[in-house]
């Protein structure tokens, strides 16, 4: 015995075309493009507060320099061996110190891309 079915024709809400509230409206017309480059989860931030406005972010094996009055990386440093875990910008956007999984800390220059030092003092992640 074969059953037979009827298609259903998709259901139309009176809802779909609901008014935005304001403060919807406020937050659409900012642009998610730095949320767009980041390929997998924010491990950590951090901002120098001071006149140059830039943002450090890590995420995976790499730390990002965002700048917004650009809006975009203006560098990215991606020679870590480890997922990193936590982030520090020096003020003045010169230097920044990030730490991963295996507890090592690697202070590096931000404009030419070396490390200036590693501490190995910690046994478990930071």
């Amino acid at each position: 015995m074969k059953l037979g079915y009827t298609r259903l024709e998709p259901f139309k809400s009176s809802h779909s075309k609901e008014k935005l509230t304001s403060e919807q409206r406020f937050w659409r017309k900012y642009d998610s493009t730095l949320l767009q480059q980041c390929p997998s989860t924010v491990a950590a931030i951090s901002s120098n507060n001071n006149p140059l406005n830039l943002l450090a972010y890590a995420y995976a094996r790499t730390v990002a320099i965002y700048d917004p009055a650009k809006s975009k990386n203006v560098k990215e440093i991606t020679n870590f061996v480890n997922p990193l875990t936590a982030l520090c910008l020096r003020p003045d956007g010169a230097v920044f110190a990030a730490a991963d999984e295996s507890g090592a800390i690697e202070v590096m220059d931000t404009k030419e891309k070396f490390k200036l030092r590693t501490f190995k003092n910690h046994s478990k992640r930071v």
